[in-house]
């Protein structure tokens, strides 16, 4: 982490930062529309897009501090709803 210097690690932060705060603004517009969702494929996945979106954010949240203590990171994460785009399109359908 600290071969680039501090700037490196900064920008890095940054760019995730800046990721789960999109994230958040998603998760905030889904929260507003899943009431009124035609399909109910699209409220499932509105749900588990929320989750994925907390824990990227918690994870994300605590990379810096667990490398400098010297720790490393676990491989598996959250993955990403793998249907969401399917239920974004479905809901598009739907709602025309």
């Amino acid at each position: 982490m600290r071969v680039g210097g501090v700037r490196a690690p900064l920008a890095v932060r940054g760019r995730g930062r800046d990721g789960w705060r999109a994230q958040a603004s998603i998760v905030t517009l889904l929260q507003a529309y899943a009431p009124h969702a035609a399909t109910a494929a699209f409220a499932a996945e509105a749900a588990r897009f929320h989750d994925y979106a907390s824990a990227w954010r918690d994870r994300w949240n605590s990379v810096m501090e667990m490398f400098m203590a010297g720790g490393g990171d676990a491989v598996a994460g959250t993955p990403f709803p793998a249907h969401f785009p399917d239920a974004v399109q479905l809901e598009l359908a739907a709602s025309r």
